[in-house]
């Protein structure tokens, strides 16, 4: 998967730069780690965080890791909370 992925309007409509922006990003695959944590839809990780904080769209921000593992513990006991006080 190419990382440096770049459109120019001058070169193109804006609807077929979308479309080919939107076809792109299909494509793009997170970290196996990401993809398979069970905080991932806490976390706001997406490609381009990746490649802004690891220089790799499949890396994985270990501070991100952190922050959902965390919410989620959060989460999980505050719904315990809740169900034991209901």
């Amino acid at each position: 998967m190419e990382e440096d992925f770049a459109i120019n309007l001058d070169e193109m409509s804006f609807s077929d730069a979308w479309k080919k922006i939107t076809t792109h990003s299909a494509e793009v695959a997170l970290s196996k780690k990401c993809a398979v944590c069970r905080f991932r839809e806490l976390c706001p990780i997406c490609a381009a965080a990746a490649c802004c904080e690891t220089g790799r769209i499949d890396g994985t921000p270990d501070y991100l890791c952190a922050y959902s593992q965390i919410m989620g513990q959060k989460l999980m006991e505050e719904r315990e909370r809740i169900q034991k006080n209901a």
